[in-house]
């Protein structure tokens, strides 16, 4: 079963959408995601498709940047994944660590002295991203909290590559 990851956090003052587009790279393969041409038909716009995709361990990732109604610069980064929280972290971090690296440079409240480069502050980072978790069990009340997730199969993302003899398995 896939684990839910929906990482919250603020951007320093007109940087959300910057910060949106490092966190994105992580999981294109180093390049932000390039603005395709505008299809009014089509509502979603997906990641590139790249050389090398993030580890096969991600199922899905979504970033977002909030609307102003909810206050300026809010990202929100929505994922699930086949490890438990910290290996994950630490397998995305250590297979492309410059997205994050860029990223955190646009977080509001991140200590960039404490926490960078975050390769070699990995404990700082994860506590970070796990602090802003809205699917983390336990969190405070009034924090926010994942209701549920619905999977509608049990394949790791491993298994899913294996069934389709024309994809190349990320590592």
């Amino acid at each position: 079963m896939a684990r839910p990851l929906s990482f919250l956090f603020q951007s320093r003052p007109a940087q959300g959408a910057q910060a949106a587009e490092h966190i994105a790279a992580a999981f294109t393969g180093g390049a932000a995601p390039a603005a395709p041409a505008p299809d009014p038909t089509d509502t979603v716009r997906p990641f590139p498709t790249v050389h090398e995709p993030a580890p096969a361990i991600v199922h899905y990732a979504a970033v977002n940047v909030l609307p102003d109604a909810f206050g300026e610069g809010w990202v929100l980064l929505t994922t699930a994944y086949d490890e438990k929280f910290v290996p994950y972290i630490t397998d995305l971090v250590n297979a492309n660590p410059t997205p994050f690296n860029n990223a955190v440079k646009s977080m509001k409240d991140y200590d960039l002295e404490l926490g960078s480069p975050v390769e070699k502050h990995l404990d700082y980072f994860v506590k970070y991203i796990q602090d802003r978790d809205l699917a983390q069990i336990g969190r405070k009340p009034g924090t926010g909290s994942a209701v549920g997730l619905f999977q509608a199969y049990d394949w790791t993302v491993s298994q899913i590559y294996r069934l389709m003899p024309h994809a190349k398995t990320p590592t």
